[in-house]
């Protein structure tokens, strides 16, 4: 997994970011609801503009069926209603990303510092042997076998830590894209973002296939 790949990834199965877009997707049908409402209505105005109650002997304060106030003020609440969801999906987006980007290069990073753990492990063995060597023929003191023995459990233990910590980066990034935490999950080489913008094709292909306005401009 690149990080071309990841953000792609991100895009397409944030768990988050897909129930934004499910928010958004309900609040734009909300749209069609309101405009057969308005229809109905329009159809029927002189009613909606006549009819009273019976059996009382005063007309109506309002007509029965207040239009198109309450329509129109329905449809404009519905519109900000959408105008919010889709906000709101795009700032998912743009931190499901962050947050991707993020622990990649945590996991990244960590997986590239166990190795050098490793060697700090070993090294600190050697040291460790040396200074019993020294100290079994008494050119050296019993203390300096108890500094390196406390040296090597300190490096076991940021070694155990970084892979922890490592393991911990893979499974947020498994849990960004949607998938089980403890999936198998391959990094791709590391390095900083590419200065230019990433390719898009992609992008704009399931931008096309997932996001209602552009569903809304189709149908229109």
């Amino acid at each position: 997994l690149d990080q071309e790949h990841l953000l792609l990834a991100a895009y397409a199965r944030s768990p988050g970011v897909q129930s934004a877009r499910a928010s958004w997707r309900a609040a734009v049908r909300m749209l069609d609801q309101a405009t057969y409402l308005e229809g109905v209505l329009a159809r029927h105005r002189a009613f909606a503009e006549t009819a009273s109650p019976t059996g009382i002997d005063r007309p109506m304060v309002s007509p029965a069926f207040p239009y198109p106030g309450s329509v129109a003020l329905r449809g404009a609440m519905i519109a900000l209603e959408v105008r919010m969801a889709r906000e709101d999906a795009r700032m998912r987006l743009r931190d499901a990303l962050a947050a991707s980007v993020m622990a990649y290069v945590e996991a990244l990073a960590r997986s590239e510092e166990i190795p050098i753990r490793d060697d700090q492990v070993a090294l600190t063995e050697r040291l460790l042997a040396s200074a019993r060597g020294r100290a079994s023929v008494g050119t050296s003191p019993n203390v300096e076998v108890l500094e390196a023995q406390a040296e090597l459990a300190m490096a076991r233990n940021q070694r155990v830590q970084t892979a922890l910590e490592a393991e911990a980066a893979k499974a947020r990034v498994n849990t960004l894209l949607g998938r089980d935490s403890g999936a198998p999950l391959l990094l791709g080489e590391g390095g900083p973002l590419p200065p230019e913008p990433l390719p898009l094709a992609e992008l704009l292909r399931l931008a096309a296939e997932f996001s209602p306005e552009i569903r809304m401009a189709r149908a229109k």
